[in-house]
């Protein structure tokens, strides 16, 4: 009778799961999920440590081999390093031949190995793919195509790893902006476009981020390498959902969670970390408005710049000192001559219950006609300053 009691409770909980999004189901994680089993035989315990390592080091190379061999192509190249896992790239194989149609393959290694951690792991791994794989109808989200497990529970020697195969974007927003590229008032739009685009489609489904920011947006399709410009024709594309929560309520709703979800701190709105600390009450949604809009001031702005006021102030402070600059330095000029994409990121940066979200700052970047001054701002006493002034005393309305 315990076991059958056990055994419902076991049903009822994946049911539930199931209907908060919380565990991926349908034919996309189950057709091709497959366990790995390694060639190498188990250590024993009187073998010295450097040992173990070579084994360990000879194991990852034959499951990079069996990787390249199941995503069919033809070899993993390391590409570069986060703080979940590795990403590397590859070369599709047609026939026999190596081809120029290019994948990623990114690496994501447990913590800990053992049962209870890999099965929770697991679960957190599978979440991902679900959203991603929810999301894939929208051209600004990342595609994933295939997955591997690497998970051997009996030789706890050996991490448990998971292998994804998603498409290859050339490089992040970050590595963009430490390269100095040229970020032009229409690229700001078109940032704001797409990736605002992409986050309103999220948000209809239910699905929030927890970490945008410059670093988890990816640029494809360019080629003015040598000019350092992102043309009209560059899409960029949202990655990384690790920390993405599913929520029953919908998105436009003025209601308030306190569940301990991460983030990056530079990108994090003032109610969700407080001066103890802990986690307040807070808007799901309103939280990955925040970061949207603390990601285009960073782009704005330049990463050096924003980086250096982030250390003393929150984005919505960094936001006030950009206005008060903004008129007198000739880059930032620009900005004046469509006030509406400085209103959307004030809308974005506002305290929580003044706050938009992104499908109401969105129309904002939709708008690339030349907009009056007058009516976006407040002109002051004295008169609209002039490029000639130091401080920019004019405020949005």
């Amino acid at each position: 009778m315990l076991r059958f009691r056990r055994f419902k409770e076991k049903v009822c909980r994946r049911l539930s799961h199931l209907k908060r999004g919380k565990f991926p189901a349908g034919d996309f994680l189950n057709s091709t999920s497959v366990k790995s089993c390694s060639s190498d035989s188990s250590d024993s315990d009187d073998r010295v440590v450097v040992k173990k390592i070579k084994n360990k080091r000879r194991y990852l190379r034959s499951q990079h081999k069996k990787i390249a061999r199941k995503f069919n192509i033809d070899s993993l190249n390391f590409k570069g390093a986060g703080s979940f896992g590795q990403v590397f790239t590859g070369r599709t194989i047609k026939n026999g031949c190596t081809t120029d149609e290019k994948f990623a393959v990114k690496l994501i290694k447990a913590q800990y190995i053992d049962e209870p951690s890999l099965k929770k792991w697991k679960r957190t791994c599978k979440r991902e793919m679900y959203y991603i794989h929810q999301l894939n109808d929208h051209e600004n989200v990342v595609n994933i195509y295939d997955y591997h497990w690497l998970y051997n529970p009996k030789q706890q020697l050996y991490p448990a790893y998971l292998a994804i195969k998603m498409e290859h974007l050339e490089m992040s927003l970050e590595k963009c902006l430490k390269k100095e590229y040229n970020f032009t008032l229409y690229t700001i739009g078109n940032i704001g476009r797409q990736i605002g685009s992409a986050i309103e489609f999220m948000h209809e489904k239910k699905i929030v981020h927890f970490d945008i920011k410059p670093e988890n947006i990816m640029v494809s399709k360019f080629d003015d390498h040598n000019n350092k410009e992102l043309n009209n024709q560059t899409i960029y594309k949202l990655i990384d959902f690790g920390l993405s929560r599913h929520y029953k309520e919908k998105v436009g709703t003025k209601w308030l969670d306190n569940k301990t979800v991460g983030g990056t701190m530079a990108f994090t709105c003032e109610e969700k970390i407080t001066s103890t600390g802990l986690f307040t009450l807070y808007n799901p949604y309103l939280v990955d408005s925040y970061a949207f809009g603390a990601t285009l001031l960073n782009i704005i702005m330049g990463n050096s710049s924003f980086s250096y006021y982030s250390r003393m102030l929150l984005a919505s402070g960094i936001f006030r000192q950009f206005m008060i600059e903004s008129w007198a330095r000739p880059d930032l000029n620009q900005f004046v001559t469509h006030p509406q994409y400085l209103k959307a990121i004030e809308n974005l940066l506002k305290p929580q219950s003044e706050r938009s979200f992104v499908f109401q700052a969105l129309p904002l970047f939709k708008n690339d006609q030349i907009c009056p001054v007058e009516e976006y701002f407040v002109q002051p006493k004295g008169g609209w300053p002039t490029p000639d002034d130091s401080m920019y005393w004019c405020t949005l309305r």
